[in-house]
């Protein structure tokens, strides 16, 4: 590849990594109810489960 055809490519990969970060940090409330939503029901199923 030449020096050029680099440049562009990270140019490329740059910009979306950056459009990636603004579209996650739109949402942070819904990516975190999605991200916490699973461990913390099931360390309550079994917290009570386990009597608790």
């Amino acid at each position: 590849m030449s020096r050029t055809h680099m440049k562009t490519v990270s140019t490329i990969v740059l910009s979306l990594i950056l459009s990636a970060a603004f579209t996650f940090s739109a949402e942070p409330s819904v990516v975190l109810e999605e991200t916490f939503e699973l461990p913390l029901s099931a360390d309550w199923h079994w917290g009570s489960a386990l009597g608790r």
